[in-house]
């Protein structure tokens, strides 16, 4: 959205430029992609990385909270995930899936061999304390799992189908189960 500010009598000299414009195939825009005058062009696929979360103070050593609000979440293919949180050494510890039913999401714990079934619901929550996962999602907690993730440090996008997220809250401590109801409410 662009917007003016006219005073009257005063005169302006401006230029809107617009680079890069593209067709998109579906309703939400991608990153530009240069093709150099090509008509033929291959896209890589969107990384999103987040690192170093432990010294940015995002989540603790062996503790955090993430909430999940999704607009829109498709796999590539059911048991994909399209974003994970990993440890410093790339292990991922927290896999938030798809299964291509809109609406339909689940969490794996893949270090812990946990995994939660398909619910309903756009909001999910994840903590955990150093000594439990505890889940939150389609407005129950469904699951408490005993176990450490180990140092949670980096948030990726994964490029295994479209994630859309309408928020997302993170904190550095792992949240009460009253709380993680009430950021799935």
């Amino acid at each position: 959205i662009l917007a003016f500010t006219i005073n009257n009598g005063v005169l302006y000299d401006f230029s809107i430029r617009i680079g890069w414009p593209q067709m998109e195939q579906f309703n939400y825009p991608t990153s530009p992609m240069p093709s150099n005058g090509s008509a033929a062009f291959t896209r890589a696929v969107s990384q999103f990385p987040v690192n170093n979360l432990q010294a940015g103070g995002v989540f603790g050593a062996t503790t955090g909270t993430i909430v999940l609000d999704i607009a829109r979440m498709v796999a590539n293919a059911a048991g994909t995930a399209p974003w994970v949180l990993r440890r410093a050494d790339g292990t991922e510890v927290v896999r938030f899936e798809a299964n291509g039913i809109a609406n339909q999401y689940r969490v794996n714990l893949p270090t812990l061999g946990q995994t939660t079934a398909y619910n309903a619901g756009t909001k999910i929550a994840v903590a955990w304390d150093g000594t439990n996962v505890r889940i939150a999602h389609g407005g129950n907690i469904i699951g408490t799992f005993a176990g450490v993730l180990g140092a949670v440090d980096q948030l990726r996008y994964t490029g295994n189908g479209l994630l859309e997220l309408r928020n997302q809250l993170t904190f550095a401590t792992a949240d009460t189960n009253a709380q993680l109801l009430s950021y799935i409410a």
